[in-house]
């Protein structure tokens, strides 16, 4: 909860984020008044949070909030796991827990944190149930999958799970195989169930006899009435549509359709946006281009396999041009190849001592959560260059 601290600083305060917001400008070629255009997970979410703390600013952003600390711990134990060191899986951590990025999106009610947490959970499952792939691979498809039904940017994460997944089959015993694609398999359709699932409210909540609820008779799955499996299938052709036409149309806020790739040009109005977050997105991208490009050892190390994977769909939809805050699902894997290099840096190797008290587990973890939250803190105001406020 500590942590949360410096996510909750600006709740009750009107978001600094205004480009994060769409203006009436989209509604000349809009066709609806609702938001459908993503999923409705992590919006129903936001509702929750809402009944639950109050129909306020901090109301609808505190469980977001929550789940930007949950990330930190998520990949703090992700790492771990990877470097068999608990100083590494602090570094990771601490990276995540202090980038402007992040803390940006856990303080506003947006989707994109709760999606993030979702992926987090997903490789978490993964990652820490090791060879039990019984419960790893099922867990990790619902989660896979509640990404996925709250922002469609998490099929990246799935892409990267899967092929995570597809190299863990292709490397076990062959005895065990064939149960690995069941499992898998099970996995796939726990996601798929998810994201179905997520539409129920669509399904069965009826509001047509609310006048301030539109009837629209060129577009019957967008309105508030009852909709059927068809009407389902409808939008998601429409929202592949909408999807399209919105990354081929820009708006006033041109920097956000541009690649972070070309902020490094002085002049380009985005620019002053991604120098705050300059060391960690420049500095992954060229471990991660030196790693796919010179380490002949790839194959045979796990940490930098999994991170590449994580990483290289995550930054999928910056090359041409997306939103910046798309860079979201790419900043663990960055955090993770920051790592990477720091402890090549320093050839620091994984801590041989397996058998720890309880006490000193306790104290590690709480020292990190201190360590984290006091920086996350103290150092807001110079990290945030003034942005979100």
């Amino acid at each position: 909860m500590s942590i949360a601290l410096g996510r909750y600083y600006v709740f009750g305060k009107p978001t600094g984020y205004g480009f994060l917001y769409r203006n009436g400008t989209l509604d000349l070629y809009w066709p609806h008044p609702y938001n459908y255009e993503h999923p409705p997970l992590a919006k129903i979410l936001i509702g929750v949070s809402i009944f639950i703390f109050g129909d306020t600013l901090s109301g609808a952003r505190l469980l977001g909030a929550l789940m930007g600390v949950a990330t930190v711990l998520l990949l703090f134990f992700i790492a771990r796991r990877l470097f068999g060191c608990f100083y590494m899986g602090f570094l990771s951590a601490f990276l995540l827990a202090i980038e402007t990025l992040h803390i940006g999106l856990s303080r506003v009610a947006m989707l994109d944190i709760y999606m993030l947490f979702f992926e987090m959970a997903g490789f978490a499952s993964l990652l820490l149930l090791g060879d039990r792939f019984k419960i790893s691979y099922p867990l990790s498809g619902l989660m896979f999958g509640a990404a996925i039904a709250s922002k469609w940017l998490g099929a990246y994460g799935f892409l990267a799970a899967a092929s995570y997944i597809f190299y863990d089959i292709m490397h076990s015993k062959r005895q065990s195989r064939r149960g690995r694609v069941f499992f898998a398999s099970i996995g796939l359709l726990l996601a798929f169930s998810v994201y179905i699932a997520s539409y129920i409210p669509y399904m069965i909540m009826d509001y047509s006899s609310n006048p301030s609820a539109g009837k629209l008779a060129e577009y019957p799955y967008l309105d508030l009435s009852k909709h059927d499996f068809r009407d389902f299938i409808d939008l998601q052709f429409w929202m592949l549509r909408f999807m399209w036409y919105w990354h081929q149309t820009g708006t006033q806020y041109g920097y956000l359709f541009m690649s972070p790739l070309s902020y490094v040009i002085p002049d380009n109005p985005g620019a002053p946006v991604l120098w705050m977050n300059a060391a960690l997105f420049y500095s992954s991208v060229a471990i991660a281009v030196f790693s796919l490009l010179f380490n002949l050892r790839l194959r045979s190390n796990r940490r930098e396999m999994i991170a590449l994977a994580w990483y290289v769909p995550a930054v999928i939809p910056l090359i041409q041009k997306g939103f910046v805050w798309y860079l979201i699902s790419g900043v663990p894997p960055m955090c993770l190849l920051a790592t990477i290099a720091f402890q090549s840096l320093l050839n620091v190797r994984a801590s041989n001592k397996s058998h720890r008290s309880g006490w000193e587990r306790t104290c590690r973890i709480l020292a990190f959560l201190l360590v984290t939250s006091i920086v996350a803190v103290s150092l807001y105001n110079l990290l945030s260059y003034g942005i979100i406020r």
